[in-house]
């Protein structure tokens, strides 16, 4: 089992001359595609026929691989100057590259409506009408081809460089701790599994610390959201988060039904952290505590990684050998990078391409909360191998579908262990799993609400300070944790590392698949033949709007209620958790507060 990535599976090295290759193949046919297509009528049948089976051809290529390479070694060693360098220069070329082929999408998008729904209709064009139907739509707000390759080529210092820059800031961070030095990542990655004293304590020293490198987060912000602002004023987006929902495929009414249905229900998250805070036995919670596990109650051992593989690899063989195989290969691969070091990136993620092997970054951490995350994100990379097996067109997917597939595998794990474990380990087990559920539904929709009052802000005064974004960070914590928590000032500047802000509204999503594969399991749970719905849906990729995906597994997420009964769900799990700690004896526990 290796726990280091193995990034020979994609080049031996910064000089393999291969590289040259598949850069110089993927600008060689992009410049055909355009010399061919752009001045050609797509609106002529046999034409259109001909540019989408070429432009299909010219995804199988391996353009993005070279990118993907340099990426992840930045990913891990943010030091590597010379990667760094040749990330910009690929960056560059695959930019340049990619405006050959701007003329197409709006092309699409400028055949006359009466003429795009003809072309839906014809029988010749159905492999490609939900490819077609999406670049329609996009076409209402495309711009002309010269102002598309201006915003293209200004991307990266209007945006990546930004972000990438405060990322590279971040990872040179450190603290200092119990007498020696910590990166800021395994300081966060530390915090909730901490005694009290110690939690409070280092939490404390990680938001000075942000506060301390905090302006130029607050430069940064100000510059990508304005440049959004910009961005959505030229291509006529009403809402910030337009766009986003857009790309996704999602209904602005759903996003506000799943806001209104977490608003509505809101009293289940204070309920929720009343009973951490009592099980606790602290008079009141801090921002340090909200991720706090119940170790204090009864002695959690260690969870070695390799423990940790066990017990996904035991809940995936149960449902499917072939997503246990995955998992067994990526490791024997080197696919996986395990664990936190200075200068590799923080968090946890999946990545997959369709020209390059899947590769999953963790932190881990040896606690149960590092077993979820590896069983989100192998949900995540089960989820791209399936939709492999669509046509190059539909072999991804949005980020809110995507995030059905990763909660969903993340409940088969813990269900499958709950069961086995004691009543103590029962009620640690459960608890860290609705306080996951908490943070992946309230949290993220308060952050949703957050980041939409925040490019309002920025929109009418025309700039933040980061006293500001951290007031209005603070302001919608504490909306989802409630009264019994008492938040600081300086937890507002928990922004300063927050990467998903930088992603616009991407945080919704996480919400919208939690309540979603809530749904899922609990149908699964009592007939294991939706198995075979279950693969249907991880094999759609995005050959299908979302709504007709759930529709086949038998859940209508056009419906305001829907999202009612996830909260429910959770609930319910605050119920058995009462019921189990209240047998322990544990519920009415008060000690004195440690000191803080």
């Amino acid at each position: 089992m290796k726990t280091t990535w193995n990034l020979r599976l994609l080049y031996s090295g910064l000089n393999d001359p291969q590289i040259e290759l598949d850069l110089g193949e993927y600008e060689r046919l992009s410049r055909q595609f355009s010399e061919r297509y752009a001045s050609a009528d797509l609106a002529e049948s046999d034409i259109l026929l001909s540019a989408l089976k070429d432009f299909c051809a010219l995804l199988e290529t391996k353009g993005e691989k070279p990118l993907m390479f340099f990426s992840y070694i930045t990913e891990l060693d943010s030091d590597n100057t010379e990667a760094s360098a040749m990330l910009a220069l690929v960056s560059e070329r695959l930019t340049k590259a990619g405006n050959c082929l701007i003329f197409f999408d709006l092309a699409l998008g400028n055949i006359p409506t009466e003429r795009q729904n003809e072309i839906l209709s014809d029988k010749r064009f159905s492999g490609y009408s939900r490819f077609l139907q999406c670049a329609f739509d996009q076409g209402k707000h495309n711009l002309t081809e010269a102002e598309e390759k201006i915003l293209s080529l200004t991307e990266g210092p209007a945006y990546d460089m930004w972000v990438n820059g405060q990322e590279k800031l971040l990872s040179h961070q450190t603290i200092q701790w119990k007498g020696g030095t910590i990166s800021l990542t395994e300081a966060e990655e530390m915090i909730e599994s901490l005694p009290t004293r110690d939690r409070r304590k280092l939490h404390r020293r990680v938001m000075a610390h942000l506060k301390k490198v905090s302006d130029f987060a607050e430069a940064e912000i100000n510059a990508i959201y304005t440049g959004k602002k910009v961005d959505d004023e030229l291509r006529g987006y009403k809402n910030p988060y337009d766009a986003t929902l857009l790309g996704d495929d999602v209904d602005e009414q759903t996003v506000k039904a799943i806001q209104a249905s977490t608003q509505q229900h809101i009293n289940i998250s204070h309920r929720f952290f009343d009973l951490k805070r009592r099980l606790l036995g602290i008079p009141h919670l801090t921002y340090a505590d909200r991720g706090a596990s119940l170790g204090t109650l009864a002695a959690q051992k260690p969870v070695p990684f390799a423990t940790g593989v066990e017990i996904v690899t035991k809940a995936l063989f149960e449902i499917e050998p072939k997503f246990a195989q995955i998992l067994v290969g990526y490791l024997e691969n080197g696919q996986v990078d395990v664990y936190p070091k200075p200068g590799k990136s923080s968090g946890a993620y999946c990545s997959h391409s369709t020209s390059c092997p899947t590769f999953i970054l963790l932190n881990h951490l040896p606690d149960m909360g590092s077993v979820i995350t590896l069983a989100h994100e192998i949900g995540h990379a089960i989820h791209g191998e399936l939709s492999d097996s669509q046509p190059a067109l539909y072999r991804g997917y949005s980020m809110a579908v995507a995030e059905v597939a990763s909660t969903f595998f993340e409940q088969v794990v813990f269900y499958n262990m709950l069961e086995s474990m004691s009543v103590n380990e029962q009620a640690i087990a459960l608890h860290d799993r609705i306080n996951q559920d908490i943070q992946t539904t309230y949290r993220q929709i308060a952050f949703f609400n957050f980041e939409l009052e925040l490019h309002q802000l920025i929109r009418d005064k025309g700039a933040a300070s980061k006293e500001e974004i951290a007031g209005l960070h603070n302001k919608h914590t504490s909306n989802y944790l409630g009264a019994k928590c008492k938040m600081h000032p300086d937890d507002g500047f928990y922004f300063v590392g927050l990467s998903h802000m930088r992603n616009f509204f991407y945080v919704y999503s996480y919400a919208f698949g939690c309540l979603i594969s809530r749904a899922v399991y609990r149908m699964y749970a009592k007939d294991k033949s939706m198995l075979r719905k279950i693969v249907g849906f991880l094999s759609a990729g995005d050959s299908k709007a979302p709504v007709e995906i759930f529709k086949e597994i038998g859940i209508d997420i056009a419906n305001p209620e829907f999202w009612d009964e996830g909260y429910m769900a959770i609930s319910e799990d605050i119920d058995r958790l009462e019921r189990i700690t209240k047998k322990l004896g544990l519920r009415r526990r008060h000690p004195k507060s440690p000191r803080e």
